[in-house]
């Protein structure tokens, strides 16, 4: 019996032949079926802000403020004199205009899609957030404005002035106080000292708003410096949220869309928010917009502003002059 041996790299020429050029049409595409995003869509000082009712494009608002306090000796069946009267002090900011306009096309809107089931749903919800980033950013607006009711007329815009701009036009008693360094004892004894003649003026601080590059500083200021260990949750604890001083119990809160001040690169904004306000001349609104092309238009709209009280509530820290 013979036995032959076959060259296996020449056994099946016809099937090494085989034009493999259409495999894999049939196959699945492998897109997971949503969609990420990790832009940072939380706005610290809109939502903590309350809300009010604006009826005007110019919002005007009054507060007053006590004499300061004095002797007061009487001589006895003295005739009574009448007190110097101080005048309420009438305050005012415009109303701005803010909005995002979106478009998508019919086609665009019809075909199935990953993630959505309807683009111009999602472009509406995207457009929203994106706008409440926007006014965060706004209502601290470093600069200040005066476009009144004609502005639109002369092709300008009116504008709000933000706390940055309050803060700028150095209201009598107003706390400021510039510093070359937030990361040691000097910045900590600087921020005190601003609530320090916050509280001269009456209101102890409730809030300390600050940009992340800051709120790491703080939390290695000297009278907090030292490291906590939480036993229950077996971790070491060196982030402050609350501090504790003699001129009020502040919360410190980081906001990524404060903007720095023009006197320095970061900043803290520090004071009484209790009778701060967005007041909405139009509060927020989606709606669809005409269109003589083949798409679908919408825009999400606000108009508002900001109502900041008493300006002699606040007062800032600044990193350098």
């Amino acid at each position: 019996m013979s036995i032959t041996v076959v060259d296996s790299a020449s056994a099946f020429p016809a099937k090494m032949a085989v034009n493999v050029t259409g495999v894999g049409k049939g196959n699945a595409e492998d897109v997971t079926d949503y969609i990420i995003n990790i832009s940072p869509e939380e706005t610290p000082l809109l939502t903590s802000l309350p809300k009010k009712r604006a009826s005007a494009t110019y919002h005007e608002w009054l507060y007053d403020d006590l004499a300061s306090a004095a002797t007061n000796v009487k001589a006895e069946g003295a005739l009574f004199a009448t007190e110097t009267i101080a005048a309420r002090t009438r305050v005012s900011n415009y109303c701005q205009i803010s909005y995002k306009v979106y478009e998508v096309t019919g086609t665009m809107e019809a075909i199935n899609k990953y993630g959505v089931s309807s683009e111009l749903a999602y472009q509406a919800v995207k457009m929203m957030k994106e706008l409440k980033r926007d006014m965060d950013l706004d209502l601290w607006r470093n600069a200040l404005v005066a476009h009144g009711d004609t502005a639109d007329l002369t092709g300008a815009s009116r504008e709000l002035n933000g706390f940055h701009a309050i803060r700028a036009t150095a209201h009598t008693g107003t706390a400021q106080m510039p510093t070359t360094s937030l990361s040691g004892a000097a910045g900590e004894a600087d921020f005190n000292y601003v609530m320090s003649k916050i509280f001269d003026n009456g209101p102890t601080s409730n809030i300390a708003y600050m940009l992340p590059s800051v709120k790491r500083l703080v939390s290695r200021w000297t009278g907090v410096a030292t490291k906590n260990f939480d036993q229950d949750a077996m971790k070491v604890v060196t982030v402050i949220d609350i501090y504790q001083s003699d001129f009020g119990t502040v919360r410190l809160v980081m906001d990524r869309y404060m903007e720095a001040f023009t006197q320095g690169s970061d900043a803290i904004f520090v004071g009484n928010f209790d009778n701060a306000a967005v007041a909405f001349l139009r509060p927020f609104q989606t709606k669809r917009l005409p269109s003589v092309k083949d798409a679908m238009a919408g825009v999400v709209l606000a108009e508002y502003t900001l109502e900041y009280g008493n300006p002699n509530s606040y007062g800032a820290v600044l990193a350098s002059t």
